[in-house]
């Protein structure tokens, strides 16, 4: 009972607020909205964009930030290339629009108090201290994680951001060598692989190794 399905990005964001609780996450929801206020103030330079929000105010500012929301969980590459280089070559003249958004929304982002996107989450991950480890780990000791099956790139990175941060407990269903090396290739000791039918005993669980049970 009460078991609730998590994304990665949801747990990531748990993982952040056991050391920001006051933090406000931005959600889609709140992207639309701010992505409404950049537009009407005419902070876009593209007319194509500025044409589709006259006519499709609402539908335009869902279409931005849905397209926002995935960088920020499939691509924050992109972005942290959008703040490392302000000139972009020929083949990236398509990305100016979506640039030029997302720097004025994330100004209105900054502009309030305690206040954070996805993609600043991931970004403070990367720095966080030996206190915020021990703040983490006494508000979330571990993290299990049922029946996964394939993993994707992009999938790979977000759990070993995990893993690297509190012990994760993978139980599989059908365990096969390709599924196995993948687990074992993402992460190091805080990762531990189980068959769904093998029970871990406490002494495994407590065990700083990666186990690898396959019946």
């Amino acid at each position: 009972a009460h078991f609730k399905y998590v994304s990665i990005q949801e747990i990531l964001t748990q993982i952040y607020r056991a050391t920001q609780p006051h933090q406000k996450m931005i959600n889609n929801k709140d992207f639309i909205w701010l992505i409404y206020d950049v537009l009407f103030e005419g902070q876009s330079k593209n007319e194509a964009i500025n044409e589709y929000f006259r006519v499709q105010p609402i539908s335009c500012c869902m279409m931005i930030a849905d397209l926002l929301d995935k960088y920020q969980m499939y691509r924050p590459d992109m972005i942290s290339h959008w703040e490392s280089n302000t000139n972009f070559t020929n083949n990236e003249t398509l990305e100016v629009w979506q640039k030029e958004i997302w720097f004025a929304v994330q100004s209105k982002i900054n502009a309030r108090n305690n206040q954070q996107s996805f993609y600043g989450v991931l970004q403070d991950l990367k720095n966080i201290t030996k206190s915020d480890l021990e703040q983490i780990k006494n508000k979330i000791p571990a993290v299990f994680l049922f029946n996964i099956l394939g993993i994707t790139p992009i999938q790979k990175k977000k759990k070993k951001k995990i893993a690297e941060i509190i012990p994760v407990y993978v139980y599989l269903k059908h365990v096969d060598y390709t599924t196995l090396e993948d687990w074992s290739n993402i992460v190091h000791q805080t990762l531990k692989v189980w068959n769904i039918e093998h029970q871990p005993t406490p002494k495994e669980i407590q065990k700083d190794k990666i186990e690898l049970h396959s019946h």
